[in-house]
């Protein structure tokens, strides 16, 4: 029963690793995950993806559940229409909202559409995910680099809006090492690209232990070595809250 918060949908510029439904079910199908939150990634340099970025309905397949969520650019006057559709088509449920400021070129902390956009996920009771970056820059290629959102950025966002949920997902030890989770109660952090050596029991010792959820960051990375190092790092109880206790808290999901 593993709820995964970040995979991805559709072809990668960098590598041939093309995800269609079917394909991301069936690769997360043989390690226990159940339901899984995966956004679109082959419109990201798209001039308008608000316009290739159409709902899909929740999808089933031997037991697994495939919600695509909508990605937004705050940086388009479509923005709102464009979460109004998803809300509409969704019949009044949007869990997550998931954000590239990396890819679309804008500060979080900053832009003058974020009062606005959180204002809208906090009234819909929408998480704000936010994509540190989906591949490390050191293996991306010199003219097509994409740097990762920075830390501060996130930090300043999340305390200017304290009541709205945002989660940090795939954000390197070097970004998370420092943080201390009492200090910002609204952030919630996920485990994607958390790769470093006994990186989750310091988390749980910062703090992060009851917001700390798992993310498989598929078909980029692996699944079943951040399953396991999950299972092999952490007690049984706290396991079981990063694989899905804590997810459910944070999505208010029904036991």
């Amino acid at each position: 029963m593993i709820i995964d918060m970040a995979a991805f949908l559709g072809p990668y510029e960098r590598r041939n690793l093309a995800a269609d439904h079917a394909r991301l079910v069936n690769t997360l199908r043989p390690w226990g995950i159940t339901r899984i939150y995966a956004g679109r990634i082959d419109h990201l340099r798209h001039d308008n993806l608000h316009a290739t970025d159409s709902p899909v309905k929740p999808q089933t397949s031997g037991g697994i559940e495939l919600n695509t969520v909508p990605v937004i650019d705050p940086t388009l006057a479509t923005w709102r229409e464009h979460l109004e559709s998803y809300w509409t088509f969704h019949k009044a449920s949007l869990p997550v909202i998931r954000l590239h400021p990396n890819y679309h070129g804008y500060r979080l902390s900053e832009h003058k559409a974020m009062p606005g956009l959180v204002q809208w996920a906090h009234d819909h009771g929408s998480v704000l995910q936010v994509v540190v970056n989906i591949d490390d820059i050191r293996r991306q290629h010199a003219l097509g680099q994409v740097p990762d959102v920075a830390a501060t950025d996130i930090l300043n966002t999340a305390r200017k809006y304290p009541h709205q949920a945002f989660l940090l997902s795939g954000a390197l030890m070097t970004l998370l090492r420092p943080l201390k989770a009492e200090t910002v109660p609204n952030l919630w952090v996920d485990t994607a690209r958390v790769e470093t050596g006994l990186a989750l029991p310091i988390l749980i010792d910062n703090g992060w232990g009851d917001r700390l959820v798992y993310a498989s960051h598929s078909p980029i990375l692996i699944a079943h070595s951040s399953i396991a190092r999950v299972l092999v790092d952490l007690s049984d109880a706290d396991a079981l809250k990063i694989l899905n206790g804590n997810a459910r808290r944070l999505l208010r999901l029904n036991p």
